[in-house]
């Protein structure tokens, strides 16, 4: 790691960006440019606000602020438990149509057994 007054650069051992990065810092800093540099980006007495926004009180958070948010976990959570719902009775259905039609298959096969021993025989003397 290499350090230069506050700023840390960090390498893989072994690298050649170590030598070139720092020759860079040093030009940098004997220029000035590194404190203009810092004094830009890290010493500002600018705000990102506006005179607007920093006069303003900021407003608290409360149950009203997170409706949005409760709203669509709610919709959310109602959507997931139908769909799973959904899934659960169609497959329910799928299940007792099936039994149905293989009841009526059974009752089929009952009334062909039936028919076969009910149909009048001709005996012939």
């Amino acid at each position: 790691m290499t350090t230069s007054g506050g700023f840390g650069f960090v390498f893989p051992k072994g690298s050649p960006l170590v030598q070139d990065i720092s020759s860079a810092i040093i030009r940098l800093r004997e220029e000035e440019k590194l404190q203009l540099m810092e004094n830009k980006w890290f010493n500002s007495t600018e705000s990102i606000f506006t005179d607007q926004d920093t006069t303003s009180n900021p407003s608290r958070l409360n149950l009203h602020s997170f409706g949005g948010l409760f709203l669509v976990t709610g919709i959310s959570s109602i959507s997931a438990l139908l769909l799973c719902l959904f899934q659960k009775s169609r497959a329910i259905i799928i299940r007792e149509f099936k039994f149905f039609l293989n009841s009526m298959d059974s009752v089929k096969d009952y009334l062909k057994v039936q028919r076969y021993f009910t149909t009048p025989t001709i005996l012939f003397n």
